[in-house]
């Protein structure tokens, strides 16, 4: 399953409702109780800002992902309308989740080998020969530095 790849191609958007164009098409408003009734219903929901995704993209997305998704239901007419169902889009999301993870786990011992290996010299008493050094080596679990002072060549932690 591509969950990830998925996933970054869905576009969120947010958009309004024309509800009264919407149902008209579907063939809704039949007879005059229903207009009373429903003419501030629609004009309340107009004003609704929604957001989602746009059915054709969410399917063109699974489809160069290779991803068959089950969450588009395409129109089943030439006046039909796409349809997307939320609940399914959980499964690549949790997908694409498993998938940040374990990048994150991965870079995160990158970090750990790079910060190992960037130890920092610091010369005491400023004249960069002969002088104490210490040498610091950050902790990536606590982002502390643990300290080793140099003398003669023999270390000695502080």
């Amino acid at each position: 399953m591509k969950g990830l790849e998925f996933i970054m191609k869905l576009r969120p958007v947010t958009y309004h409702l024309n509800m009264t164009s919407l149902s008209k098409r579907l063939g809704e408003s039949n007879g005059a109780e229903w207009d009373k009734q429903m003419k501030g219903a629609l004009a309340d929901k107009e004003k609704m800002l929604f957001t989602g995704f746009v059915a054709q993209e969410v399917e063109k997305a699974a489809a160069e992902t290779g991803f068959t998704f089950s969450g588009v239901d395409k129109p089943r007419s030439d006046s039909g309308l796409y349809a997307l169902r939320y609940a399914e889009f959980v499964v690549p999301l949790v997908k694409a989740m498993q998938e940040q993870q374990a990048m994150i786990k991965d870079l995160q011992t990158q970090v750990q080998t790079l910060q190992a290996q960037a130890d920092v010299v610091i010369v005491l008493n400023g004249s960069g020969s002969g002088g104490d050094k210490i040498i610091a080596y950050p902790d990536p679990v606590d982002c502390q530095y643990q300290y080793a002072e140099y003398r003669g060549g023999n270390a000695f932690h502080l």
